[in-house]
């Protein structure tokens, strides 16, 4: 909720913002999170477990209450597929 207001109400102000959301899958989150813990123990000569996948679940839940929320209350919001971001970006930066 807080996240909502303060985002909506400095959209207010400037008149207008472009709301993007990436639409990753949680699986694909955990996956990179994994990748990411290993190439780092690999560089300090240890191998770590998996931090920082406790709460991913939640905060993708999250991130779609509040993106929802932005939608209804008028906010421009656009869901940018994980796979080809930049072409969705481009295209927003173009028009």
């Amino acid at each position: 909720t807080g996240i909502f207001q303060r985002f909506h109400d400095l959209s207010q102000e400037l008149g207008g913002i472009i709301f993007c959301f990436m639409d990753t899958p949680l699986e694909v989150c955990l996956e990179r999170i994994e990748k990411r813990n290993k190439e780092k123990g690999a560089l300090l000569g240890r191998q770590r477990g998996s931090m920082g996948t406790k709460h991913v679940a939640q905060k993708i839940h999250e991130g779609d209450r509040t993106r929802k929320k932005l939608k209804k209350h008028g906010e421009r919001v656009v869901l940018v597929d994980h796979r080809r971001p930049m072409k969705v970006i481009t295209k927003l930066l173009d028009s």
